[in-house]
């Protein structure tokens, strides 16, 4: 019975120091984009909130700074 896991070309597959560096590249660059989502929207969101919106649970509202607060 052979098992595939252990055969030489698996083995040395996996011993491939060029494959686990391009591994290792292809994840950073995922989380490095996943980063640089949050940050966008994080700058975004202090855009909008100097052009007078400001967070409402979920959403965005338009706040008149010189309207009485609702109650």
């Amino acid at each position: 019975m052979k098992f595939p896991l252990f055969s030489k070309k698996a083995l040395a597959a996996r011993d491939d120091p060029k494959a686990e560096i391009e591994k290792m590249l292809v994840q950073s660059f995922r989380m490095l984009g996943q980063l640089m989502s949050k940050l966008a929207d994080v700058i975004e969101h202090k855009r909008l909130e100097r052009q007078g919106y400001r967070g409402q649970e979920r959403f965005l509202e338009r706040v008149d700074p010189r309207a009485p607060p609702k109650s």
